[in-house]
């Protein structure tokens, strides 16, 4: 009986050594998990073209139109801002 236990013991630990070695030496390449790219957190974006300003962009859609406007508008990525007519004080309608 004590015999038996000790031969299944060695067994157990048999099979967990060649599990543990097998894992260390098998193919890494073919394992499904997506890699996230952490470096590519740290790469400054390069714009495909040239970005218009927010003056060129607000200029576009307020040509042609009537009216007094004021605004206030931030690019959050860029943190570029535009100001139009921000000290005016408007009559409310």
């Amino acid at each position: 009986m004590r015999q038996s236990i000790n031969f299944l013991g060695l067994i157990v630990l048999l099979i967990l050594i060649l599990i543990f070695i097998s894992s260390i030496f098998r193919d890494k390449s073919k394992d499904d998990l997506v890699n996230p790219q952490p470096w590519a957190f740290f790469k400054r974006e390069e714009p495909a073209e040239k970005e218009k300003t927010l003056k060129q962009v607000v200029d576009e859609v307020l040509q042609g139109s009537e009216g007094k406007y004021g605004l206030v508008v931030k690019n959050l990525k860029t943190g570029e801002e535009f100001n139009l007519n921000e000290d005016e004080v408007f009559q409310t309608a």
